[in-house]
């Protein structure tokens, strides 16, 4: 599977709310109120218009991984972090791609090109979070990251548990 991975403009909004929108249903289908899902595809125009906020913030990094025909099929963003956890100064704040492009390194490429960039920054660590019973769990584990803690976070109108994962050194 051909795919380029580069940082993502505001001409890639669109892409990345429509993928953000369908992997939470393939991501989160039964995990999250339907209605939650519902929402994300409801509210496109609105999470479009989000999304060029977040491109247009220097501070924060986007990067796209995109077929040779322009198709964006996955994306990763971050930035510094955004609740304090000891010794993490970066966060990967999302990373989503489309079902047919999971389990072939497009994650990997992805993660990597955000831990270049926050290395560029000055930064050392990085933190992510991720619900405990997404399988998506193992992608970090497998990365290397260390379980930090969990919290309890609200969606929708469900309590779910949440756990922080960390990498200490992602510059090495």
């Amino acid at each position: 599977m051909d795919y380029l991975v580069r940082r993502a403009t505001i001409d890639d909004a669109e892409a990345i709310a429509r993928v953000h929108a369908v992997s939470w249903r393939t991501t989160y289908q039964g995990l999250v109120e339907d209605d939650v899902l519902d929402r994300l595809e409801r509210d496109l125009d609105d999470r479009v218009a989000r999304r060029i906020e977040r491109l247009r913030r220097p501070e924060l990094m986007c990067w796209v991984a995109v077929t040779p025909g322009g198709y964006v099929v996955g994306f990763a963003d971050g930035g510094p972090i955004r609740a304090p956890l000891q010794g993490y100064d970066y966060e990967l704040y999302a990373i989503y791609l489309l079902k047919g492009w999971q389990g072939c390194g497009v994650g990997l490429a992805l993660v990597r090109a955000l831990w270049d960039s926050v290395c560029q920054e000055g930064g050392r660590s990085m933190a992510v979070w991720v619900l405990k019973d997404n399988h998506s769990r193992s992608f970090y584990e497998h990365l290397g990251a260390q379980y930090l803690r969990r919290e309890t976070i609200r969606i929708g109108s469900q309590n779910l548990e949440e756990w922080a994962y960390g990498w200490n050194n992602i510059c090495t």
